[in-house]
C-alpha cells in the first residue's frame, strides 16, 4: 500500500507539472532575449540609411520583447534555410513576414496570422503593355527569393517560363530593374516601392491585378503549445487594440517610411 500510494503521488506530480516548464516562452523569459530569425524583405525588414534594421516585422519583434520583458536579439537569416535554422535552435521564433502553407506547416507550428501579402508582377518597362495570360511562356525569364512564396506562385501560373531564384528579394527585383529579367513576383508594396524609384525601368502589369494574397503568421517548433497559445494571445491583443493594423497602415499603406531607405 506504501509502494501504490508512492507511485501515485509521483504520478499526480508529473501530471500536475506546468506545460510551460520546457517551453521556448519559459527559456525566453529565464534567459532575458528574445531571439528572432527573419530575413531582409522590403518593408517587413530592410537596413535603413543609418545602418539600423528598420520595417514592419522590426516593430512587431520590438513590441513582443517588450511586453515580454526581455531584450531582442535579431537574427538575419537566408531565406531558405531558416526553417530548418528555427528547429536547429538558432532562434526561437520566425517573424518574417512569411506566408502560411500546408507544406511549411508540416515542419512548424504557425501562429495566427499577423498581417498578409497581395502578390503582383513588376515587369521590365519594355514589358509593361503586356497581359497576364501573355507571358507564360520560355521566352519570359522571371526572378525569386530561393525558398519563398513568389517563387512558388511563379512556377505554379507561369511553368513555361524559366526563373532565376536569389537569396535576397531585392536582388530578384533589381535584376528586372537592370533589366536582365523580364518578370519578378512580389508584393504590391514592393512593386510600389520599386516603381517609386525607378518609373523608367519597371512597371505593374494589368495595374497591379493581384496573383494571390497570403496571411502572414509566425513560425515556431513543433510540439510546443504553450509558446503558441502566448504569442495567438498577443496577436489577438495587438489586433483588438489596434496597435497591428496602426502600423500595417504605416508600412504599407503611406509612403513615410521610404525616406530610409537607402540609395
Amino acid at each position: 500500500l506504501k509502494i501504490l500510494s508512492i507511485a501515485l503521488s509521483v504520478l499526480v506530480a508529473v501530471c500536475i507539472r506546468p506545460v510551460y516548464a520546457d517551453s521556448t516562452i519559459n527559456e525566453v523569459v529565464k534567459r532575458g532575449t528574445l531571439r528572432v530569425g527573419f530575413s531582409t524583405f522590403v518593408p517587413w525588414a530592410f537596413v535603413n540609411k543609418k545602418g539600423a534594421w528598420v520595417g514592419y516585422e522590426i516593430d512587431v519583434a520590438t513590441k513582443l520583447a517588450k511586453d515580454l520583458g526581455v531584450t531582442l536579439e535579431l537574427i538575419p537569416t537566408a531565406w531558405d534555410g531558416i526553417i530548418p535554422a528555427l528547429n536547429a535552435g538558432k532562434f526561437d521564433i520566425i517573424i518574417g513576414g512569411m506566408s502560411l502553407t500546408t507544406k511549411r506547416n508540416l515542419t512548424v507550428n504557425f501562429s495566427a496570422p499577423y498581417g498578409g501579402m497581395e502578390y503582383v508582377v513588376l515587369a521590365s518597362i519594355a514589358h509593361k503593355n503586356l497581359k497576364i495570360s501573355d507571358i507564360n511562356s520560355r521566352k519570359y525569364t522571371f526572378t525569386a527569393r530561393r525558398g519563398a512564396l513568389p517563387a512558388t506562385i511563379t512556377k505554379t501560373r507561369f511553368p513555361k517560363a524559366k526563373i532565376l531564384q536569389f537569396d535576397d528579394d531585392g536582388v530578384a527585383s533589381q535584376e528586372v530593374i537592370n533589366g536582365k529579367a523580364d518578370f519578378t513576383v512580389t508584393t504590391a508594396t514592393d512593386a510600389a516601392t520599386r516603381i517609386d524609384a525607378y518609373p523608367a525601368h519597371v512597371a505593374l502589369l494589368e495595374n497591379g491585378k493581384s496573383l494571390a494574397y497570403t496571411p502572414a503568421s509566425m513560425a515556431l517548433r513543433k510540439g510546443d503549445m504553450d509558446t503558441l497559445n502566448v504569442i495567438n494571445n498577443w496577436i489577438l491583443l495587438n489586433k483588438n487594440n489596434g496597435w497591428l493594423q496602426k502600423k500595417s497602415d504605416y508600412w504599407f499603406k503611406t509612403k513615410k517610411w521610404k525616406a530610409q531607405l537607402p540609395q
